[in-house]
């Protein structure tokens, strides 16, 4: 079976995918990313030399993802994907969020998270827009947040907003070169919050701008390009 392993070349985690013909049914993919617990896996599905499906994340951002980094570690393989893709900023934007508010939902804002998951873009925005990270309370961790949380939200919120930006930022190294700010807590370094705090308030900002509405039945996202997504069902594998 051919693996890769990709991501940042000074990562803590081994962060693997593994190629497969077909993608597998949901149990067996749960099953196949759990047994082991010395990586993290994913597997993917390569046709035409690009990432055509995949069991986590977005298909486009692990294609790209595995391209940009496959040089960065040592590999058994010869690498498959022979191309980037276009980016699906919206859609990005999608699951970002929904990492972020799902991430706090064994919290002080357990409700709140859990309501705004089940509802619109709107909502989900709202509820990004009004978190206070130092006021969030988490069940272990005598409360405070997280390295590793801090971590999360550094990553997704540099990925999210560069790509805004124009910029495919796929290794920790990279991120903090674009953003300073972010360093700290990407290498899971226990600094004060208000500079992740900031990232938030900008990541918010960029949303608000865009031209999105939500339909009547508050579950579909209408972007710019005229598409449309159904947030839930393009979370349910998130």
């Amino acid at each position: 079976m051919i693996r890769y392993i990709h991501g940042s070349a000074d990562s803590v985690d081994l962060d693997t995918v593994y190629v497969f013909e077909e993608m597998p049914a949901l149990p067996q993919c749960q099953q196949f990313c759990q047994s082991s617990t010395g990586e993290n896996r994913n597997i993917i599905v390569i046709r035409d030399g690009i990432v055509a499906d995949c069991f986590k994340g977005l298909p486009d951002e692990v294609n790209n993802a595995l391209y940009t980094t496959y040089p960065l570690h040592v590999q058994e393989h010869p690498l498959l994907v022979n191309r980037m893709v276009p980016r699906d900023v919206f859609r990005k934007d999608i699951t970002a969020s929904r990492k972020l508010l799902s991430s706090l939902t064994r919290t002080n804002l357990r409700p709140a998270i859990k309501e705004a998951l089940r509802g619109s873009w709107r909502r989900r925005l709202s509820a990004l827009r009004s978190l206070a990270l130092t006021e969030i309370r988490f069940a272990q961790s005598g409360g405070s947040f997280p390295l590793e949380l801090r971590k999360l939200f550094a990553f997704q919120l540099g990925q999210a907003i560069g790509l805004h930006r124009g910029k495919e930022l796929y290794a920790k190294a990279d991120i903090a070169a674009e953003f300073p700010d972010l360093r700290p807590y990407l290498y899971r370094e226990d600094a004060p919050l208000a500079k992740l705090q900031n990232a938030l308030s900008d990541y918010c900002a960029i949303l608000e701008a865009e031209e999105t509405i939500d339909s009547p039945d508050g579950l579909t996202l209408h972007v710019p390009s005229g598409g449309a997504y159904d947030i839930h069902r393009e979370l349910r594998v998130e």
